[in-house]
């Protein structure tokens, strides 16, 4: 397989994996609302805050590398 090809094959994958990071996201966002709509501040809540945090953080890894990817394409 061709460089090219190779680098494209990892940025979709890297693609891929900022959509589901998104859903992710926006899944733990809705149940920390409800948490903290009914007033459930508890174990539950925390572990949504600290895997929201988790995922906001793995998104700008992704984008960085995404980046990377995408100036690796136009050097070629």
């Amino acid at each position: 397989m061709a460089k090219i090809d190779e680098i494209k094959e990892a940025l979709n994958t890297l693609r891929t994996a900022l959509s589901l990071l998104s859903a992710f996201m926006i899944a733990i966002g809705g149940a920390l609302g409800a948490l903290f709509k009914s007033g459930d501040i508890g174990v539950l809540f925390w572990m949504c805050v600290f895997f929201m945090i988790l995922f906001i953080f793995a998104g700008f890894v992704v984008i960085t590398k995404i980046k990377q990817k995408t100036k690796e394409i136009g050097e070629l």
